[in-house]
Formats: C-alpha cells, structure tokens, sequence
C-alpha cells in the first residue's frame, strides 16, 4: 500500500484547486503541511485560496514561505497576484519577471504566471506561458481561455478566434467565448448564432453576470443586423439583474465629481519629480482614448504601458489614506497636501516596469481625469490629453461595451440614468479642467475632429507633447502594440467615421438618451 506523502497530497490539492473544488484542496493542502509544514506546493494551494477569498496578506505569507523552501516560479506567480491586489504594482511586476524567469514545469504554475503577467500589463509575454500550460493540459477550458484572451490583446485576431471556437466545443453553454467570437466577427442573417444565445438567456436562474454577457451578444447581433432599438432593448434586457444588485450611487458619484472640482486648485502646487515626462490619455471610456493612445505610441519615442491603475493608489499610499475604494473624496482631497515628489517618485517607480527604456511612454487609464491636477502638480514635465466626444455617443458607447473585471468604477453602466448622469458630471468636470489647468499641459481634444481630419489632429497632438512629426502616427492600425482595452479589435482597423453620431440610429431610444442627459444638466444639440 502506498502511503500518502507531501508531494502526492501537494498533487492532489493542486487537482481539486483547478478542479473548482476548494474545500477537498484545503484539506489536502493541509494534510501535506501536517507531514512537511514547509511543503512549497501545499503552501501555494493555501496561497492561491486566499487570493481567491480576497485574503491577500495571507497569501503573501504562503508565497514567501514556499519560495524560501524550493517554490520558486509559481511562489513568485501567487506573491506577484496578492500584490497586485495589494496595489503594490512596482513589486508585483518584478514579481512577475522573477516568475517568467523561473524553470516551469507544470501546466497548473505556466498558467498562473501568464495570468499574472496580463493582470500586470506585461502582455506581450503572457501567451508563451498558456501555451505552455496547453501543451501540458490539452483542453483545459481556463487555459484555452486564457491564451484567447492574450492572443487578443496582441494582435493575433485569428489565434483568438481559432481559441475560443475550441472552447465551445468543449463547452457549447460558455457565455465568454460566444460573446468574444460575436465581438470578432460581424454577424448577418444568414451567419449568426443568435438562436443559441436567446436560449441560453432563456434559462431558469441564469447568474445576472452570464446575463450580461449574453445581453451584449444579443444586441452586438441585432446592431449587426442594423435593428438599433433591438440591440438597446436586448442590451437593457441583458443588464437588469446586475443593476438590481449594483450598489452604484449617485450620490456618492457626485460627491467624487464634486471632490474633484474641489481639488482642481491642487496644479498649482510645485515640487514634484521632472524626471521624467510621460503622457496622460484621460477621459470617458469608449471615447477614443485608445485611438489617441496608438497615435502617440506609434512614434519611436514612445512605448504604451496601456491603463495603469498605478497613479490613485500611489496618492493613496504617499498621503496615508486608509479607504479601500479604487476612487474616493478623501484621496482626491489628499492631493492638495501630499509630498509631491514623493507621490511622483512612487508613480515612475511602478510605471516604468511596463516601458523601462522608451523615452516617453503612454498611461492610458480613463479615469485618470479625476487626478488630472495631482499628476500635473506631483509629474511638471507630464502632458495630460483629455478627450472630448458627443455625449449621446459616450452614453451610448459605454451602454454597449461590456466591460469586463470587477472595478467598481464601471458600475454605472448597467443603467441609462446611472450612464448619463456620469457623463454629464465628466463633462462639468472637463470644462473646468480645460478653462482652469495650463493649456500647455493639458489639452482638450474632440475624437469627432481626429475622424474629421485625422493629419492636422495628430500633427497637433505631437506638437502638444513635443515630439517631432513621425508619418507612422498616420496608420495607427500598423502599430504592433499590444491593446488590453475594450478596443483590441477595432485598434487593428483604419480609422473609421461610422461611430460619429451613431445615437441618432436609435428612433425610439436616441430620445430617452438625450432626455437623460438634459435631466443631468447637459444640454445636447439634437
């Protein structure tokens, strides 16, 4: 009879962990530990489960515990994930490298540390790491799904495709594939797999997340087919169980808007790091920050490093302010007293692990544009370009895009009134910050004029941030960058116009958009 040992249950924890099945991985996990309480495999089971239950000090402990008895590679992997939860990002990102460095030979760790990489915007090393996992587990839905994403994200639209067809076949009901292969692909009558979806949205006890992405294959489907007010309607359809358990508040959504206003003063302020000049892309989500974004970061000069989180933890961490909220009034207020060249000294740190050796590099994280005054105070050579776009359009726009994660920042999206009001507190909030911060630093730009005449904007947004003219900023499509945004796909396109006053395709809800925002304050010119 062969007797368990700390390997063999080690073994068995990591089956029942990536099985799903976390109380059979605990007490394995634990067993192993009884036996060989350093145990770097059992130890890192532990770690992953208090990753997986928001347990992130905890998990640091196991992962530095197993590193030090032979854990190396995925020990790093599991410290990189609980110090990304963390905010701890400048760390999390030598972790990941550490960890992409290391000998691996288990699919379970390959696919952790391609996990890691992604969550630390060091996308263009992740799929190996699937890959590797794949050729070791062939089939694995979470592996397969894993590299379809980060094929995405590349570049690779046919690698991604070819993915998420296979996950289907192993699993015809998986919502995320369907949605990512709807996305892919235009659909028309004669090609579509709206059927398949409209049953599955059909069945008793769907979760209200698997409703919202099905909702968005639904209406990506039917705004293919050109029958806008059925996409909207499917979208609505879609979105209602999670806006019934969305703890959005307006009122708190108005008290960062107006914590913000408030903070504007905070420019002024002197003594920040000038050792370096990166450039800022803020504004709404899904009003062609992206675009801008691969303008800029086709020039030599310039790397993106995609949507930092970096900045607001960073002002949280330099000014000692304890709320855990991605984005708050106290953190906001804190800018107008936080050591500015420690808060920008903080923020490169972190940064500059995603571009390390471009001379300039790209931040592109939307909502940047609550901290536009504290990056020009704690950052003096930093260019902030806001972009403006027709306020129907960015309602409608962020109504249609499922963002994917859990940031609570994106909550408003699961309800027309939630969208419009802020909207209009973006735009109250941006029309101060263009008449009141230095026109020399930060810059106002309306996506409709880079569709209108696309040279005379992008000579202008180089001139802006000081770069001499480069014709690649003309073909932003070429730009091999990898793109983790909503964008991924259409950033591999020309630019197109079809997206300038879409709104006005939707008869019977383009009104209820324009009489959501005038309830808000904004007055739009139908």
């Amino acid at each position: 009879m062969q007797l368990n040992t700390p390997q063999s249950l080690a073994e068995q924890a990591k089956r029942h962990l990536f099985s799903g099945k976390g109380a059979p991985a605990v007490q394995a996990a634990k067993q192993a530990l009884a036996i060989d309480p350093d145990a770097p495999e059992a130890l890192l089971v532990l770690g992953m489960i208090a990753c997986n239950q928001n347990e992130f000090s905890r998990a640091l402990q196991f992962a530095e515990q197993a590193a030090a008895h032979g854990g190396a590679g995925w020990a790093d992997a599991v410290r990189g994930r609980a110090l990304l939860a963390m905010n701890r990002y400048a760390e999390a990102r030598r972790a990941a490298r550490k960890a992409a460095d290391a000998p691996i030979d288990d699919p379970v760790v390959a696919h952790t540390i391609g996990v890691l990489l992604t969550h630390a915007g060091l996308h263009a090393e992740a799929p190996a790491y699937f890959e590797r996992a794949l050729a070791a587990a062939p089939g694995r839905v979470a592996f397969l799904h894993g590299l379809a994403i980060s094929l995405r994200f590349n570049g690779d639209l046919d690698g991604a495709r070819r993915r998420f067809r296979e996950i289907l076949e192993i699993d015809p009901k998986n919502a995320a594939a369907r949605l990512a292969l709807v996305q892919l692909d235009k659909q028309t009558p004669d090609n579509n797999i709206l059927q398949d979806l409209e049953a599955l949205m059909a069945r008793p006890g769907l979760p209200p997340p698997e409703a919202v992405v099905i909702g968005h294959a639904i209406a990506k489907t039917y705004e293919d087919f050109g029958e806008w007010d059925t996409s909207f309607e499917a979208l609505e359809r879609g979105k209602a169980p999670m806006a019934a358990r969305s703890q959005f508040s307006q009122e708190r959504q108005a008290a960062l808007f107006e914590a913000a206003e408030n903070a504007i003063p905070a420019h002024q302020r002197t003594g920040g790091d000038d050792g370096d000049a990166p450039i800022f892309v803020i504004g709404m989500p899904r009003s062609g920050t992206t675009l801008v974004e691969r303008i800029l970061s086709s020039h030599s000069q310039v790397a993106s490093a995609g949507e930092l989180p970096d900045f607001g933890p960073a002002l949280k961490t330099v000014a000692g302010v304890r709320v855990s909220r991605a984005l708050d009034p106290a953190t906001l207020a804190a800018s107008q007293q936080v050591d500015l060249a420690a808060l920008g000294r903080a923020y490169l740190e972190s940064a500059r692990e995603i571009a390390p050796d471009a001379p300039r590099f790209i931040d592109k994280m939307p909502f940047n544009f609550f901290y536009a005054p504290a990056i020009l105070a704690a950052l003096p050579r930093a260019h902030i370009v806001c972009l403006r776009r027709d306020p129907a359009d960015t309602l409608l726009s962020n109504m249609r895009q499922h963002f994917s994660g859990e940031a609570s920042y994106y909550n408003y999206v699961y309800k027309l009134d939630d969208t419009a009001m802020t909207v209009a507190g973006f735009n109250r909030l941006a029309d101060r910050y263009r008449d009141e911060l230095p026109s020399n630093r930060y810059r106002d730009i309306a996506y409709e004029d880079i569709i209108a005449n696309q040279e005379v904007a992008t000579r202008g947004l180089l001139d802006f941030c000081g770069l001499p003219f480069e014709e690649a900023c003309l073909t932003p499509e070429r730009n091999l960058q990898p793109v983790a945004t909503a964008s991924a796909a259409q950033v591999r396109q020309p630019v197109y116009s079809t997206s300038v006053a879409r709104w006005k395709r939707y008869e019977k809800n383009g009104p209820r958009i324009i009489a959501a925002l005038e309830k808000h304050g904004l007055k739009i010119d139908a």
